[in-house]
């Protein structure tokens, strides 16, 4: 794959647990690294419940070779997307794929 292709900008997120100062604690989302990306979508699926309608969108998204986890997400744009599966890289391992999700709570 050419480097140009890699053309969508995305942010990648982990989940921190902070203490609050009053003997809790607090979840937040922090910045991981911003880098360049191809997303492509996969698929796309409504279902009805409790009343309310619901949809999801699977896109596979090519990055640059580097450390993802699972439990990470993806800031595209306006739209958060949830790491699903860590694929492998390409041959060459210049690149990793994986799916995210956008659409469905951690």
């Amino acid at each position: 794959m050419k480097t140009g292709r890699l053309r969508e900008r995305i942010t990648l997120q982990e989940l921190s647990t902070v203490d609050d100062g009053g003997g809790g604690s607090v979840e937040t989302w922090n910045d991981v690294v911003k880098i360049w990306a191809n997303i492509k979508p996969l698929s796309g699926s409504e279902q009805i419940t409790a009343d309310k309608e619901a949809s999801t969108t699977l896109y596979r998204i090519r990055i640059r070779s580097r450390e993802l986890k699972s439990s990470w997400r993806v800031v595209w744009g306006s739209k958060i997307l949830n790491v699903r599966e860590i694929l492998e890289g390409d041959s060459s391992q210049k690149y990793l794929l994986f799916n995210a999700e956008l659409g469905v709570a951690t």
